[in-house]
């Protein structure tokens, strides 16, 4: 008997009044099995599937009698159900003993930690913003005190090392102090891999950085994201409460991060948390007291550096953008240092020889008023005894005109001859 839609779809043919024989040729079905339709009360009822029969079931009794006596390792009732003659494998053995095991609850022990002692560190995505004329990727650095809850929280448009140990430099400024020790989740500006032990091998530049402000750092492991669970929260919060509704497409950088720090103040530090049960302004001052010192000392050089080649105009090339150098400087390589505070600083050795605001969009000319002057001065000192300002010749080479074969001239009769054209001596 056929079921489902070509069930249907025989009744409806019979009660527009169609002959069996006529469904039978539309239908493809046999004209008894049309009659079957025709004549039968109702929808048939399913069939149901017969069960075949698993090979694990004549030692399912035992398993349960051992299972109930606690014995539930797979491996161990394999052996056993083996010798009693079971042919299968231990996929049947450990799906019968599945539903059999106790449930085990997720227990995690909550960690909490002495004033000053740690900090958690995190990065996260927070969708796009304008910045100097791009959309850009947005991300957020949290950095969480374990004791009071206070968090800092600062808005980039980078990840890389360079911004992460100022936003650590941040940090710092912000509590007016710092953390014994602070915990990562394996970030790769912090750490540089694992060895064979699994031991941590700290990216230089980050160990040198926590070296300098004497913190010590920690990495989570693997797989237990749990650990640093104080900082997961707060981005929470700061995506759940801070940045919902905001459009941070319509918002400059800078106005994020004036935004972020009154939110800080007014909203973060004196909400009552989820855990302490206290706000965590008012647990401040038992943190802030034992926090390390800044003890004044100057901030990490964060800088980006990089060497480039000076032009023959007396200009580098930066992102984009050209920058003038003192042109005696041309033809030399300088190191370049872009700093935190928006500035282009060119160095040769150990001298500064010159400073310029980093430009704001690429394809600027950042020059000074009398660089032009300065290399027409220079190219013609030049021109004229091939030295340099500072005393040196220029290497004979470059001072003699090029040289060129010379070439003797002939007539163009011997061409001619040459080809044939033309007899000799006619």
């Amino acid at each position: 008997m056929i079921q489902g839609e070509a069930w249907y779809m025989v009744r409806e043919l019979l009660r527009e009044g169609l002959s069996v024989s006529e469904i039978a040729r539309r239908s493809g079905y046999d004209r008894k099995t049309i009659r079957k339709i025709r004549d039968a009360a109702g929808h048939p009822s399913p069939q149901e599937r017969r069960k075949r029969g698993s090979k694990l079931d004549p030692y399912k009794p035992y398993l349960s009698q051992r299972a109930t006596a606690g014995v539930l390792n797979g491996v161990k009732l394999l052996t056993e159900v083996r010798l009693q003659g079971y042919p299968g494998g231990i996929t049947l053995v450990r799906e019968f003993l599945h539903p059999l095991r106790p449930a085990v609850p997720m227990v995690t022990e909550r960690f909490e930690t002495l004033p000053g002692q740690q900090a958690q560190v995190d990065w996260s995505a927070c969708g796009r913003t304008w910045h100097r004329d791009r959309l850009r990727s947005l991300s957020t650095f949290s950095m969480t005190l374990g004791y009071s809850r206070r968090q800092y929280v600062e808005f980039t448009v980078s990840q890389d090392m360079e911004t992460f140990l100022r936003c650590h430099i941040n940090a710092f400024g912000y509590f007016r102090g710092i953390p014994t020790e602070i915990l990562y989740d394996n970030l790769k500006t912090a750490v540089d891999h694992r060895g064979p032990a699994g031991q941590v091998v700290w990216n230089r530049r980050f160990r040198d950085f926590a070296d300098y402000y004497g913190f010590s750092p920690r990495a989570c492991q693997p797989y237990r994201a749990q650990t640093k669970g104080k900082v997961e929260n707060g981005i929470r919060y700061v995506k759940g409460n801070f940045l919902l509704g905001l459009d941070v497409a319509q918002m400059t950088l800078e106005e994020l991060n004036r935004e972020a720090l009154r939110w800080l103040r007014e909203t973060a530090d004196v909400r009552v948390h989820g855990t302490t049960h206290e706000r965590p302004i008012d647990r401040w001052p038992a943190e802030a007291a034992a926090l390390g010192s800044l003890d004044g000392r100057r901030d990490y050089d964060t800088s980006y550096v990089c060497h480039r080649l000076v032009s023959r105009e007396g200009y580098i090339s930066y992102r984009g953008s050209r920058y003038s150098v003192p042109p005696e400087h041309a033809g030399r390589p300088l190191l370049v240092k872009e700093g935190a505070d928006g500035k282009l600083r060119v160095y040769s050795g150990h001298h500064q020889v010159i400073e310029h605001p980093l430009a704001e969009k690429p394809g600027s000319v950042i020059t000074t008023s009398d660089h032009a002057e300065a290399v027409r001065t220079l190219a013609r000192a030049r021109g004229r005894n091939g030295a340099r300002p500072d005393g040196h010749r220029l290497p004979r080479s470059t001072l003699r005109r090029p040289s060129w074969p010379e070439v003797q001239v002939r007539p163009l009769t011997v061409y001619d001859e040459a080809l044939g054209l033309v007899t000799v001596g006619a």
